[in-house]
């Protein structure tokens, strides 16, 4: 069992280019229940160094009043995992820098056929939000925006 973090855009640029040591995108989107609640029609699976999604900073949905936070002492995460959610955050913020609407679900990989009802919807404006704090947070989907981004911003054809 995983974390499985599939994303949706209205953009049909090849995110597969913003993949780097930490993080790939593939069209081959795993069979995750909770994806459809996604709105957009290109749909991307957003994987780890370890093929899976449990790769970046994840918050158990227990945990969810815990928010978004930078790592703290009194609990270590793994380097690699918070330098892959930095990644994740920049890859976003370029997807939005285009014009694009942005947003994903991050789910806890089982054999359920029907989704898990989602716990919230988190919107995310990644212009506000430092980097270092953003994290998954199990069973909920999160819709993305960069306040830094004009609204007119240009799409690409």
């Amino acid at each position: 069992m995983c974390f499985m973090t599939v994303l949706s855009t209205d953009s049909p640029r090849d995110l597969a280019q913003l993949g780097d040591a930490h993080l790939t995108f593939s069209r081959s989107v795993p069979a995750l229940p909770e994806a459809a609640c996604l709105e957009h029609a290109h749909r991307w699976y957003l994987g780890s160094r370890e093929g899976c999604s449990c790769g970046f900073r994840h918050l158990m949905a227990a945990s969810a009043s815990l928010g978004f936070g930078a790592p703290e002492d009194w609990y270590p995460e793994d380097v690699d995992d918070v330098a892959a959610t930095l990644a994740v955050v920049a890859a976003f913020k370029c997807i939005l820098a285009d014009g694009a609407q942005l947003d994903c679900v991050d789910g806890w990989a089982s054999d359920q056929p029907a989704p898990m009802a989602l716990a919230a919807t988190i919107g995310v404006d990644l212009g506000t939000l430092p980097a270092g704090h953003f994290r998954f947070i199990e069973n909920h989907r999160f819709t993305f925006t960069d306040a830094t981004v004009s609204p007119g911003a240009a799409r690409p054809d």
